[in-house]
């Protein structure tokens, strides 16, 4: 009995070993379990958080096209919340939407664009493993608007270089004639320099434009005058004005103000801004300066027509005009206003237009100038 008492205590001992083995197992597979649903939930976080925060829309759907998560980017689009709605709720109305639900349906898969108000997004619809569809919105605006620039531009410049040239080849024709008076023959020539002119002025523009718009031109430290660089700027102009009887009346009153900069920009700026109220606007145009605090301010006022006011920010952007250019009255790449506003940012300065109560528009610059330690430190 006693022997036999000994066994069932062995036993028993091996029978409690086991159980703990079986515990500690059965607890490491409970960790190891846990640690992966905490993975997975913490990678489903992350893959949530990602998708959320991009730029494209995207929607996921069961296999009945219930949306089951959209992020937020689709549900501004569509203007309300998407989950437990069909897909077609986050489409637009029209045929093209009708038609990716149906090639998604017949085939698994999707492409088209969409049009969501004035915005364009690319629509690619991807069925998976029969258990649902994934939709990708991608915003296709700026890159349609960046095309549609692009040709309008190749149009424009088109336009530009050739209505000169057309006129040059056409009256230097005319000059091969011998029996052409001489009175002609001047006024020929006079109209061959001025086309010549024109396509040389459009050249320098775009080239001036890449070379701001691309960084490769840096302002200088010169001490410029500002009442010199206005002086330059309406003698560069006074032929044109001359021929469209524009009057150029400077008031240039106060201490000469001098800034920090480039002088050969500068010059520019004041003849953009000259060239601009002479062409569009003629009759009489004034120049003022006045100094405020320590910056200089320089007005630029016409009688013309003036601008529209939303339109104010829309014509500093470049080849922009008011008018479409097949039909628009003045020549041109409608560049002055951003070579303006691109030659001032870089000189620190800034450049707004205002319409004139009493009619016609007032472009003013403001160009900071240097402190006292900085003039003597530079003189």
């Amino acid at each position: 009995m006693h022997g036999d008492s000994s066994g069932i205590g062995v036993d028993s001992a091996l029978g409690s070993e086991q159980v703990l083995a079986y515990a500690q197992d059965f607890a490491r597979v409970c960790g190891m379990e846990r640690e992966r649903r905490r993975e997975l939930e913490r990678r489903n976080a992350e893959l949530t958080a990602i998708i959320g925060a991009m730029g494209e829309a995207v929607v996921v759907t069961d296999a009945s096209m219930r949306i089951v998560w959209a992020n937020p980017v689709v549900e501004r689009m569509a203007g309300c919340p998407l989950a437990g709605e069909g897909l077609s709720k986050a489409l637009p109305e029209g045929q093209r939407s009708l038609r990716l639900l149906e090639e998604l349906a017949s085939t698994g898969k999707a492409d088209t664009e969409l049009e969501y108000g004035k915005r364009v997004y690319s629509a690619r619809a991807r069925r998976f493993d029969e258990q649902g569809c994934v939709v990708v919105f991608t915003d296709m605006t700026a890159r349609r608007r960046a095309e549609s620039m692009k040709n309008e531009f190749v149009a424009l410049l088109s336009h530009e270089l050739k209505t000169p040239l057309n006129g040059i080849l056409g009256f230097s024709e005319l000059l091969r004639d011998d029996d052409v008076p001489v009175e002609e023959v001047k006024e020929y020539s006079g109209y061959i320099r001025r086309q010549a002119k024109q396509m040389q002025e459009t050249v320098e523009s775009l080239l001036r434009f890449a070379d701001l718009h691309g960084g490769r031109i840096e302002t200088r430290s010169d001490q410029v005058s500002v009442f010199s660089a206005v002086k330059a700027a309406r003698d560069q102009v006074k032929e044109e004005a001359s021929r469209r009887k524009a009057s150029l009346q400077l008031r240039l009153v106060g201490p000469e103000p001098k800034v920090r900069g480039n002088p050969e920009l500068l010059t520019d700026l004041f003849r953009h801004l000259l060239h601009n109220a002479v062409v569009h606007a003629g009759g009489i145009i004034r120049v003022e300066t006045q100094r405020d605090g320590d910056s200089v301010r320089v007005g630029v006022s016409d009688n013309g027509p003036g601008i529209a006011e939303e339109d104010m920010d829309w014509v500093f952007q470049g080849f922009c005009q008011e008018q479409e250019f097949l039909t628009r009255a003045c020549q041109g790449l409608g560049l002055g206003l951003t070579l303006v506003k691109q030659i001032c940012q870089l000189h620190d300065g800034e450049v707004a237009l205002r319409n004139r109560s009493g009619g016609g528009l007032c472009c003013v610059v403001v160009l900071p100038l240097p402190g006292e330690e900085e003039v003597e430190s530079n003189g």
